[in-house]
């Protein structure tokens, strides 16, 4: 521990400056020139000899009673405040009046906070305060609501006057693990900031980071507290993310159809400090698993035939079970994966039905379903890809089935539409999946060039045996049959779920009740007895 300090003490040789009545050791080009507070890279250096000092401490208490290395009593908390609009601001007042104000804010912040207490300007229009010395939970929440009191008069700025709110994020130190002074190693040159991995100054940096952000998302004047519960699922998140494009990059790497690189290159999660990016392996598989398709047979009701199978992607990670698509679809949807994937959902799809057919003649007239997701809806090269597949896998273009939902149409009216007439010019297949659950599209079902409506499981679910509550399923039964549109239903478990249904005219079903969605290799059997 004195050594710990000695090492302390020797780095500081540069002249002493003074931040609310602590002597703190900076060189001039450690402060903001506008505001004259000390910038990012001087107040993570001081940051990080405050945790050592408390990490000291933390290590002194746990050898005398046992506890964790945190810090019980007292706490660091770190809050960042964000002016909101302040982009706008500068663009109708100009830089001039932006800058004065971020002067006047610095001012009124600086009156607010007790000797120990550190204010540095850490961004453009970003101010970082750091509270030393804070007890219990609701201290810290007292200083977020002092933390607007700034905001609460006018700001003048010259012959403008204008309110200002802002957004603040707080982290504490009781909210970083294992802070003990082996996990700190502060760099003797101030103008440097210790980088190394899992610097505690950083990632409460991070945190404070992470709550800022979600009380931007929450609107102007808000205000969070870092949550450990989210940031986890926050780092899942990007680590699936980053598992997920390098699945993909894996995946269409073996040639055919080219897929876009629109992507971009891998990045890596925080997860121990591994590389994802890495070509390591779990066994004899990637850790970032593997992509493939299940099929799912999808049967004529009237003739208990085999019409073709819907293609569903799965992902299967090491020593985990294999991942449906609404664990990670959303996730693909939110990043623009949706695009490559989709594209290479499409072109394995037709490649596994080319195969079928090469060896079963029985699998000539049978049809690929392929789920349809917005962006790929509105992407100008959707068209040209499909071209693309069904010419490089040699599938008939009717025997391709796309299915999209009726809110994914009616989102993206009037594109969407051109976009269903040009795919239908091709003689390629359209059904509105889900039908029912989304928006109220039946003054548009006229209009949209789609062959068939395909009903929500949900309201198969809520038949009783004898085909009770099924109002709804009739009636779109009906509404497709008046429109010449085919029918189908997804979900079905029972038997007399197939008798109702068949009694009421659907056309086609699929569900558990015939089979759920197999791998190529178990899909053969449903091929074989359709020869």
């Amino acid at each position: 521990m004195a050594e710990w300090m000695n090492q302390l003490n020797s780095g500081l040789a540069s002249p002493l400056h003074f931040i609310h009545g602590v002597g703190v050791l900076h060189p001039p080009s450690s402060f903001d020139g506008l505001t004259g507070l000390v910038n990012r890279h001087a107040l993570l250096h001081r940051l990080e000899q405050l945790l050592l000092e408390a990490a000291i401490e933390a290590t002194g208490s746990q050898s005398k009673d046992k506890r964790p290395n945190r810090v019980e009593n007292t706490s660091l908390v770190l809050v960042l405040i964000d002016v909101d609009g302040f982009r706008l601001l500068n663009h109708h007042l100009g830089h001039g009046a932006g800058d004065r104000l971020l002067q006047s804010l610095s001012h009124r912040l600086q009156r607010l906070l007790r000797p120990g207490d550190i204010l540095s300007r850490w961004d453009n229009d970003v101010f970082a305060v750091v509270l030393t010395q804070l007890g219990s939970g609701t201290e810290a929440t007292d200083w977020m609501q002092r933390l607007r009191q700034p905001f609460r008069e006018p700001f003048v700025l010259g012959d403008q006057t204008l309110f200002v709110t802002a957004g603040l994020g707080m982290a504490s130190s009781l909210q970083l693990e294992g802070l003990s002074p082996t996990m700190l190693r502060p760099d003797p040159r101030f103008s440097q900031v210790p980088s190394g991995h899992g610097s505690l100054a950083e990632r409460l940096v991070q945190y404070a980071e992470e709550a800022l952000n979600t009380a931007k998302n929450q609107g102007k004047a808000s205000s969070s507290r870092f949550d450990p519960q989210c940031h986890e699922r926050t780092r899942q998140q990007f680590a699936l993310e980053t598992l997920l494009r390098l699945a993909i990059a894996a995946q269409t790497a073996g040639g055919g159809v080219p897929v876009q690189e629109s992507f971009g290159s891998p990045r890596s999660p925080i997860t121990n400090g591994s590389d994802l990016s890495a070509p390591t392996a779990v066994g004899d598989r990637p850790r970032w698993g593997q992509l493939l398709l299940h099929y799912q047979p999808l049967v004529r009701l009237k003739t208990g035939q085999l019409e073709g199978f819907e293609a569903l992607v799965r992902w299967q990670l090491p020593g985990r079970d294999l991942l449906s698509p609404l664990e990670f679809i959303p996730l693909a949807e939110e990043t623009g994966l949706i695009l490559p994937l989709g594209q290479w959902v499409l072109q394995e799809a037709c490649q596994q039905l080319r195969r079928w057919q090469h060896h079963w003649p029985s699998a000539e007239r049978l049809t690929m379903s392929v789920n349809l997701s917005p962006r790929e809806l509105t992407d100008p090269g959707l068209l040209h890809r499909v071209d693309q597949i069904l010419a490089a896998t040699g599938v008939a273009s009717h025997q391709l089935r796309l299915e999209l939902t009726e809110n994914v149409v009616m989102e993206n009216l009037p594109q969407g539409i051109a976009a269903l007439r040009a795919l239908r010019q091709r003689r390629i297949s359209l059904s509105i999946d889900d039908f029912g659950t989304g928006y109220s599209s039946l003054s548009y079902l006229d209009q949209l060039p789609v062959n068939s409506l395909k009903i929500d499981r949900s309201f198969v679910q809520r038949m009783g045996k004898w085909g009770e509550n099924g109002e709804i399923v009739r009636a779109i039964v009906r509404m497709g049959q008046s429109l010449g549109l085919e029918t189908v239903v997804e979900g079905v478990t029972t038997r007399r779920q197939v008798r109702y249904l068949r009694s009421l005219g659907c056309d086609m079903a699929q569900g558990s009740y015939f089979a759920m969605p197999l791998p190529a290799h178990e899909a053969i059997r449903w091929i074989a007895q359709a020869a």
